[in-house]
């Protein structure tokens, strides 16, 4: 088995959600509309953008946070990222992924265990908050608010 080459990556995620005018609820909660986007530079050239829309889903805002998170691993990965820089304005799914906070919402635990098991695919990642107005969140949120319609 040979060497694995070296391609870092930084990749940027948000998450949104959109509650209907009429608002249908089943027993579990109210429907809602949830997407996430991404946007991947490698070596400082964007080289991808993701996003994904889930109609009538069972979803909080930051379990969209979660979706944008997966959909930033994946993209990271299919371009064959090795070491990721992940960048995220979800205070909460950062530090969870950090392990600085502890994840005790049932509807979190299974993003959060999927999102740790994706970023075994990098030899190396790290994860920093950024404020919601620098220019990657802002880019990250437009393709998630796009997926919704805004």
């Amino acid at each position: 088995m040979g060497l694995q080459a070296y391609k870092p990556g930084t990749v940027t995620f948000d998450g949104a959600v959109r509650f209907p005018k009429e608002v249908r609820t089943t027993k579990a909660g109210p429907l809602v509309t949830m997407a996430g986007g991404a946007v991947l530079y490698v070596r400082g050239e964007r080289v991808g953008t993701a996003s994904v829309v889930y109609q009538d889903a069972l979803g909080t805002m930051n379990e969209a946070e979660y979706w944008g998170l997966t959909l930033a691993l994946d993209l990271a990965r299919r371009h064959g990222v090795t070491h990721l820089m992940v960048f995220g304005d979800s205070q909460l799914v950062i530090r969870q992924m950090l392990n600085l906070y502890k994840c005790r919402a049932p509807n979190l635990k299974p993003w959060k265990k999927l999102a740790q098991g994706m970023a075994k695919w990098f030899s190396r990642r790290e994860y920093h908050w950024q404020r919601r107005e620098m220019p990657t969140s802002k880019e990250a949120d437009k393709l998630a608010g796009q997926a919704l319609g805004r």
